[in-house]
């Protein structure tokens, strides 16, 4: 899966979008699918 990996906390440069594995779930726990997008509309 993807995921956004923080690897400085110091500016954006620190943040990057990695192949992770998928963490096992266990009793009592739950995983969430969490998606975005932004539409950016320019009347120029």
């Amino acid at each position: 899966m993807k995921a956004v990996v923080v690897e400085e906390y110091t500016t954006i440069d620190g943040v990057r979008l990695k192949e992770v594995a998928k963490p096992a779930i266990s009793s009592g726990k739950v995983r969430v699918r969490v998606q975005a997008w932004e539409l950016v509309l320019s009347m120029a």
